[in-house]
């Protein structure tokens, strides 16, 4: 770190004591003033602010317009550390981190610096020890930087090369959250979305979220738009752009739900203007935990004397439920609330196919090869094709990271991320590393059978009893949680449940939480028991307590993409003990089928493993589990690969279908995984069943060379490597 200049802060043109604070432009602080300065607010908190010179952050506060000339209240200078920490590090985990270190959080500004500094190294999840040294360095240059932005922003010249004066904000400026364009560090396509059923107003799907902000902002007859999208879809940066293209009178208020009284906000909305309200989320969430009861009379209030209003929230008011999302669905109720002529949008996710057709019309290499390996991973959910995690893949790859090849590598990096984030501006004292653990213990408790089903439960259901206890089996191995104060007194069950970015309450009257997606569900199991298997563990599956139709899902495909090589030698020495129960046998021997022990393992299987086999085979609902056991029985010779084709004539649904290519692609892609088992002399018995695969899912002409060569070596192969082609064919020539 630079050391400060001992004579800092004396220039006029921007010292606090000189005359010509917020009159005119003034010099510039420099980087090294504001850091000095930050430096003595990690050292003394942001409650202990009052009385401190501070020259350069009070300079900065003055020009976007937090304090007037003189001020030396401490309150302009923790309005500018938050809108540094909050608003322009919002997408950034360094924003929770600098908000512990600089005391920014609820009870945090009279703390002292040790324990503030141990707080932020437990939520980056590293030691204190080594926090304290460059880490809080390059997270303070980091501060430093975003508040030298705002100094920027403020005197942005309004034509080139004519200074702008600065301004200071008086009490009707409108936004008492300045408006801040999202500078885009990737060049993505802009936003699109849909409206719902509910809307007064019905958008084309694939409308630009532009286009339609426009339009409501003309719509005099309506006073509320509604806007649903995963986290880091855009809503709040498309908003953004809207905001920033009116005139500054004329630009919304943003409204925050948890202040004690909203009114304050909305009393400086001179006559019709406009409310922006981006923690409705907040609300329903503590209303869900029952610390507070939603009450939507402010906002009521202000519609009636006309005001409009702008929502943007997670919550789907098709699969979710709140208090607003309960009123947006009845026409009754919005009139109650005094809406008139809602617009109701969700932003829909970008699509591979854009995404590429955007990279060639820019011209960027490094874009089109993430559309690529995208398209590749096509299973991957539209949960993760936002803005946010496709510039998270972006930059990783600028760093020199590489893309995910699978959907176990994008799902993995994705959720990893969101544990370490905070929900609803809500700073969780949870790090993401034990937070993610305890989701993994919780998917593995439901597929396991051992939590009771209640009457009415959904199966990604578990109860709170449950949570609370793993939760804290969680937090009890991390040793910094462990030797804090207030260890025993913290709710943490209640900080882990209130983070919902992937798991939350689901039904208060019955106690009962759940993973907010099946996505999130089936990636945990896939983690918990790849953790078991490369450890040479045995899953412990109970036929009698486990749900055997669970195994229809992505779970096999998260788990089969997850499994290394040096995983899968494990499991092979895992297969070949002899007391195993039959069901991690099955489980085990189906991962290793294109393994080299294979067939070796299959013939070494005792007898008792095959008479279960044969006697539970046929009480399966589980289509996988017959369709395992059966291939098993195949390439040992004991059935046919007729009765293996006809089961998959009787009994394979598209859905069935879609799921084995997501299986196969999990790998190294269909045609190359199914042209090796046809090579491998231990699955000859197979043969005819990977044909008919490659028939089904090849998409590859390279496959026809080696099809005929099958048919050439056994006649009793022709007919079936003949339609192969032909289908092969087919679809490479339509796809040309």
């Amino acid at each position: 770190m630079v050391c400060p200049d001992p004579g800092r802060g004396a220039s006029p043109e921007w010292s606090v004591t000189g005359q010509n604070v917020g009159v005119t432009l003034g010099a510039r602080p420099s980087f090294e003033d504001v850091l000095a300065d930050l430096e003595d607010v990690l050292k003394l908190g942001a409650g202990r602010l009052r009385g401190q010179e501070l020259p350069a952050l009070r300079a900065i506060a003055g020009a976007v317009g937090h304090s007037p000339p003189g001020d030396n209240e401490p309150g302009p200078l923790v309005k500018l550390l938050r809108d540094a920490v909050d608003e322009r590090l919002a997408e950034s985990p360094d924003g929770p981190t600098a908000r512990y270190a600089l005391g920014l959080e609820r009870g945090g500004g009279t703390t002292n610096k040790g324990d503030r500094l141990r707080r932020a190294a437990s939520y980056k999840d590293i030691s204190y020890e080594r926090f304290r040294k460059e880490p809080v360095n390059v997270l303070m240059q980091t501060v430093a930087e975003e508040l030298l932005g705002l100094w920027d922003d403020a005197h942005a010249s309004p034509a080139a090369g004519t200074p702008a004066a600065a301004t200071v904000r008086d009490d009707s400026d409108p936004a008492p959250w300045p408006w801040h364009p999202r500078i885009e560090t990737v060049p993505l396509p802009r936003a699109h979305a849909s409206s719902l059923l509910w809307s007064a107003v019905q958008h084309e799907p694939g409308t630009p979220m532009a286009e339609v902000v426009e339009t409501w902002g003309r719509a005099t007859d309506s006073n509320l738009l509604y806007v649903c999208g995963p986290m880091g879809s855009g809503k709040t940066s498309e908003l953004s752009v809207w905001a920033m293209s009116l005139e500054p009178s004329q630009r919304p208020a943003r409204v925050s739900m948890l202040e004690t009284d909203p009114r304050g906000h909305l009393e400086e909305v001179a006559g019709p203007g406009t409310i922006v309200i981006e923690d409705f989320d907040s609300l329903s969430t503590r209303s869900e935990l029952g610390s507070i009861r939603p009450d939507l009379s402010w906002l009521r209030s202000a519609m009636n004397a006309g005001a409009r209003c702008v929502v943007l929230t997670r919550r789907d008011p098709e699969t979710e439920t709140d208090e607003l999302t309960d009123q947006v669905r009845s026409p009754n109720r919005l009139a109650d609330l005094g809406v008139k002529n809602p617009h109701v949008v969700r932003i829909n996710a970008v699509t591979a196919t854009e995404l590429r057709d955007f990279a060639n019309e820019v011209g960027d290499q490094r874009l089109l090869k993430l559309a690529e390996a995208i398209e590749h991973a096509d299973q991957m959910s539209a949960l993760l094709m936002t803005p946010m995690i496709l510039d998270q893949l972006y930059q990783t790859h600028a760093g020199g990271g590489i893309f995910p090849h699978n959907v176990y590598e994008a799902y993995g990096g994705y959720l990893k991320y969101v544990c370490g984030r905070e929900y609803d501006r809500e700073v969780s004292r949870i790090p993401g590393r034990v937070r993610y653990q305890a989701y993994v213990d919780l998917a593995w408790d439901i597929f396991r059978g051992l939590e009771r089903r209640h009457a009415g439960a959904g199966p990604l259901d578990v109860s709170l009893a449950r949570v609370a206890e793993r939760v804290q089996e969680s937090v009890q191995s991390d040793r910094n949680l462990r030797m804090s104060r207030d260890f025993l007194r913290y709710e943490w069950t209640t900080d882990f449940v209130a983070n919902g970015h992937v798991f939350g309450l689901h039904r208060e009257d019955q106690g009962m939480c759940s993973f907010l997606n099946s996505g999130y569900y089936e990636y945990f199991v896939a983690e918990a028991a790849r953790g078991l298997l490369s450890a040479g563990r045995p899953l412990g599956l109970d036929e009698a307590r486990f749900a055997e139709t669970t195994m229809d899902s992505p779970i096999l495909t998260f788990l089969r993409a997850g499994l290394t090589r040096a995983d899968l030698d494990v499991l092979a020495e895992l297969a070949a003990r002899g007391r195993l129960s039959w069901l991690d046998r099955l489980v085990c021997l189906y991962f290793l089928e294109e393994h080299d022990e294979f067939l070796p393992l299959l013939q070494g299987s005792p007898a008792a493993y095959w008479e279960s086999l044969r006697t539970s085979s046929s009480q399966f609902q589980s289509l996988f589990l017959r369709k395992a056991t059966l291939y098993q029985e195949v390439v040992v010779g004991r059935q046919s690969a007729q009765s293996y084709i006809d089961l998959l004539h009787e009994q394979e649904r598209a859905v069935d279908l879609a799921l084995e290519r997501q299986l196969l692609r999990s790998g190294v892609g269909i045609t190359e995984s199914l042209l090796a088992r046809l090579e491998n002399p231990g699955l000859a018995a197979a043969r005819p069943i990977t044909i008919y695969r490659l028939g089904q899912m090849g998409n590859n002409a390279s496959a026809i060379p080696v099809l005929q060569w099958a048919m050439e070596s056994d006649n009793d192969l022709r007919s079936l490597a003949e339609a192969a082609i032909a289908q092969i064919e087919e679809r490479t020539n339509a796809g040309q």
